[in-house]
Formats: C-alpha cells, structure tokens, sequence
C-alpha cells in the first residue's frame, strides 16, 4: 500500500488536505478523506479504517511528510513496515502520484470546490468512477457504461 496527500483551494481560500492510500497490487483506491488540519493521530486512523479487522498491509510507501514520520511509531506497532522515498523523488511513489494526477486533470481542473463537505461528495463520486472505468479489472477490458457486467452479442 502507498499513502500521499494533496492539497485542494476552496473557493474562499481554504486549504483542504486529502490523504489517499492505495493499492499497489490492483492500483485502486483503498480509502480516501479529507481534513483541514491533518495530524499524525488523524493520519494512523485513516490507516486504521482504511484497514480493518487485522488486515494491514505488510508494507506501506510514503514520502518524508512530517506528519508520516510522526506515525512511525503507531504503524510499527501495527505490523506495518514503512517504506520511505527518498526526498524530492515523487516518481518513487509512481502510483499514488498517478491518481492524484488523474484526480486533477479530470475532475479538479474542472471544479470549484466550496467546501470540505462538496469536497468529500466530488472525492467519492470519482473513486466509484475510478473503480469502475479501470479497463484492466473489467470484463474483456472494456467497461461497460451502465456499470453492470458487459456481454459478448
């Protein structure tokens, strides 16, 4: 699992942070959240929620964030080893870079956020997009648009 944040501008200058954590093995998104004022403790629940009962991941990649290496501690006590980017190298954590990426370009570029809440609400109509328009875990590679499982004619 790798782990990233970004930042979103409302529209009255508030800056929101957005903590993704994704799955390296299939590239989807585990858990995805939103605060104003991120901290270590918010941080390993996110961990947390984005992993229950007992199902932590063996690994977790992130960069040198202050606010992950203060929850170095909290993960090792949950059986995660860490894995630390070197600094000012973005591509050694390629995937997470890659949705926040595509997170912009398709959907932020195109909005104005108004608040957390109209944040949260954008996040997740682009997760369940996300998910579902991945040509590599669909059928025949080829989503079908109504969202249920496509056949051959």
């Amino acid at each position: 699992m790798a782990m990233d944040f970004f930042t979103i501008p409302t529209i009255f200058f508030k800056v929101l942070h957005v903590l993704i954590l994704i799955d390296h093995e299939w590239r989807r998104i585990i858990h995805i959240n939103v605060t104003t004022n991120p901290t270590s403790t918010w941080v390993v629940q996110q961990i947390r929620e984005a992993s229950p009962w007992d199902t932590a991941p063996r690994f977790l990649l992130h960069d040198h964030d202050p606010l992950f290496m203060a929850s170095q501690y909290a993960l090792k006590r949950m059986g995660i080893e860490t894995v630390i980017t070197a600094k000012a190298s973005p591509w050694q954590n390629a995937y997470c870079e890659r949705v926040i990426g595509s997170l912009r370009r398709e959907c932020f570029d195109h909005i104005i956020v108004l608040n957390e809440e109209h944040l949260q609400q954008r996040l997740g109509e682009y997760v369940d997009y996300y998910q579902l328009a991945d040509p590599f875990r669909t059928v025949q590679r080829f989503p079908s648009p109504s969202g249920s499982p496509a056949r051959r004619v």
